[in-house]
């Protein structure tokens, strides 16, 4: 039986910068306390796949029994083509690029890059990323200061923004950058995990060693001119409420408001995630699953149909390519 809408249960990473927010605010299953800094929320890279509720295939192994059920018979081949995830920091992240689809082929010997994007969904008072070089910097002035091991050099090359929830921001690859302190963001990308660790700020991993760098690497795919800004508003949703968050040649964005009923005509693979309010979701061929805060789905196209129902119920859609 081909499957319908499918909850998902995350792959939790553990890391060095990460918090207790995910699991004191967002539902994640892991102790009080434990330092979880990324839930991926739908995934199927390998080594780190989302698991479905009720247990069985994964969802990488659901996707490639059927992949034609999942997007379409005329939808391109490969690999599933989003990977999304939910992160929360207490601590500033590595400074870090990743390559294009070129470089990565160049650099990787593997088809796909990394293009990312987030949703600010919480913020601390003057939380902030680093978002590019500084304006008249050089990726030379770069390499100096990270041969140099010296912290406010690098910092001193980089370009700071603030940040409020609601903000969007496209992370082309080539663009240096790190996610600051007292943050919990949404996160779509291309399905790939090819990061570039350019600098760690002489920081000790969790196994008590120092975590891996690829200045090299790094240095040869960061563009000098990539400094991101929030995206601006592209416009509300055509029979619904919401609005386009994000249009990008390897993903797209959506918000959407169900207070309600809201019958979707399921025209292409749907990935949901639940960042507010309560309600459920089904399709034709299945009962209705609960959304909570935290909770995510995947609907595949050959559904057809998709029923949501909800008080203040709001999700982040990621859809492949138009």
């Amino acid at each position: 039986m081909r499957p319908g809408v499918l909850v998902t249960q995350p792959f939790l990473k553990q890391t060095v910068w990460g918090s207790d927010r995910l699991q004191s605010e967002w539902g994640k299953a892991l102790p009080p306390g434990a330092k979880l800094g990324e839930s991926w929320e739908i995934s199927c890279i390998d080594g780190g796949e989302s698991g479905v509720m009720g247990g069985g295939p994964n969802l990488r192994q659901l996707y490639e029994r059927d992949p034609a059920w999942f997007r379409g018979e005329e939808a391109p081949g490969g690999a599933f083509p989003l990977l999304v995830k939910l992160i929360a920091t207490s601590d500033v992240l590595s400074l870090q690029v990743h390559p294009d689809d070129r470089e990565a082929e160049r650099l990787e010997a593997t088809l796909r890059g990394k293009h990312e994007a987030w949703l600010i969904l919480e913020a601390d008072p003057g939380a902030s990323l680093y978002l590019g070089l500084a304006e008249g910097a050089t990726k030379d002035q770069l390499g100096d200061a990270l041969r140099g091991d010296d912290a406010e050099s690098v910092r001193g090359l980089l370009r700071q923004v603030t940040v409020e929830p609601g903000q969007v921001f496209d992370i082309a690859p080539g663009t240096v950058h790190a996610i600051g302190p007292g943050l919990v963001l949404l996160e779509v990308q291309q399905p790939s995990d090819i990061t570039y660790r350019v600098f760690d700020w002489g920081r000790i991993g969790l196994d008590g060693n120092p975590r891996e760098l690829h200045v090299h690497k790094a240095l040869e795919v960061i563009k000098e001119a990539a400094r991101p800004v929030a995206v601006p508003r592209i416009g509300g949703l055509s029979g619904m409420e919401g609005e386009i968050l994000l249009r990008t040649r390897d993903f797209r964005m959506e918000r959407w408001l169900v207070d309600g009923r809201l019958q979707v005509p399921v025209t292409e693979l749907l990935t949901c995630v639940c960042v507010g309010g309560e309600g459920t979701v089904a399709s034709p061929q299945d009962v209705p699953q609960g959304l909570l805060r935290g909770t995510s789905c995947v609907i595949p196209r050959g559904v057809s149909m998709a029923t949501f129902e909800g008080r203040g119920l709001d999700l982040v859609v990621a859809l492949p390519p138009a």
